[in-house]
């Protein structure tokens, strides 16, 4: 069976690199990307993807490619709950579980150079208590919570 892959940002330099190594690595999967720009379709589809023209307010079009993907990867925007939301309800419509992977901007405490309560604390990935304790005031958490709040919701 042929692994099905939906990227978003592969038309970005992160996205772009990430395709680009998938397609080395694993020539047998198929990929969809969606695109804003027809040039970007072109070029996409140059290389054996499929091009879907689109943009984040498209949530219609990220739902059904996320539920017709096995694996979706998000190189564009982590903070961009509608597009979030599109790509989870797409997913748990057709798979039980998902991955998010973000950055660890989320462990800044403060942006305006002051110490906050939680400076110099070792975060450990492992550890579910030092995940769960992230405030949910932290820079990307409203997005966090609602990925694994859509885990204890039964499908849409």
């Amino acid at each position: 069976m042929t692994t099905k892959i939906f990227i978003l940002g592969a038309t970005g330099y992160i996205g772009g690199a990430v395709l680009s190594e998938l397609k080395r690595n694993h020539p047998e999967a198929t990929f969809t990307a969606l695109a804003r720009k027809d040039e970007d379709i072109q070029a996409l589809e140059k290389i054996g993807v499929k091009g879907v023209k689109g943009t984040f307010l498209d949530t219609d079009k990220i739902e059904h490619e996320s539920h017709e993907a096995d694996v979706v990867i998000n190189a564009a925007d982590a903070d961009d709950m509608g597009l979030v939301k599109a790509i989870v309800k797409g997913l748990k419509s057709r798979k039980e579980r998902g991955e998010r992977s973000s950055g660890t901007g989320l462990l800044n405490n403060n942006y305006n150079g002051e110490l906050g309560p939680e400076d110099g604390k070792i975060w450990n990935d492992n550890d579910i208590k030092d995940i769960a304790g992230i405030p949910p005031d932290a820079h990307h958490r409203d997005v966090d919570l609602e990925i694994f709040a859509a885990h204890e919701r039964p499908v849409y």
